[in-house]
C-alpha cells in the first residue's frame, strides 16, 4: 500500500509483528498443554483461560483497592504470565487507536513486556521439549 498510495504507516507494520509475537507466546502454552493432555480442546480452553488471567492481571491497582491479598496475587501472576494486556496497549498506541479507546493507561515498558513474554514462551517450549523427550512412543 505504501508504494500505491505513498502513505506509510510503520506503526501498523510494527503492530502486526506484535500480534504475531503474542500469538507465538500463547501458542507455546497451547502446545505444552496439548502435549500433556493429548487433547486439542483442552489446549484451546486452557489457552483462553491463560489469556483471560493474563488480562485480569492488568487490573492490579483496582484489585489492590478491594483486597491487598488479591492485589498481591495479581502482582505475582503479572510477573509470571505473558504481558498480553501490555502488548495490546502497545499495539493500540502504534495504530493510533488510543483516541477511540478511553481506557488505555500509560504506556507500559515495551522491553519488559517483550522480554518477559518471550521468556514465558521459551520456558513453555523448553518444558514441552523436555516432556516430549521423556515419552516412550
Amino acid at each position: 500500500m505504501w508504494l500505491k498510495t505513498g502513505i506509510a504507516d510503520f506503526g501498523l507494520i510494527w503492530a502486526g509483528f506484535i500480534v504475531v509475537f503474542l500469538f507465538a507466546v500463547l501458542y507455546s502454552f497451547s502446545a505444552l498443554v496439548a502435549l500433556i493432555t493429548e487433547g486439542t480442546g483442552v489446549a484451546l480452553v486452557a489457552t483462553v483461560v491463560l489469556w483471560g488471567i493474563a488480562e485480569f492481571t492488568g487490573l492490579r491497582d483496582l484489585l489492590r483497592q478491594f483486597s491487598p491479598t488479591l492485589g498481591n496475587v495479581a502482582d505475582a501472576l503479572y510477573y509470571l504470565l505473558p504481558k498480553t494486556n501490555d502488548l495490546e496497549m502497545i499495539t493500540t498506541r502504534l495504530v493510533g487507536a488510543e483516541q477511540i479507546m478511553s481506557d488505555v493507561a500509560a504506556t507500559p515498558s515495551v522491553g519488559f513486556a517483550f522480554w518477559t513474554s518471550g521468556l514465558f514462551a521459551v520456558a513453555m517450549l523448553a518444558l514441552g521439549i523436555y516432556l516430549f523427550s521423556r515419552r516412550d512412543y
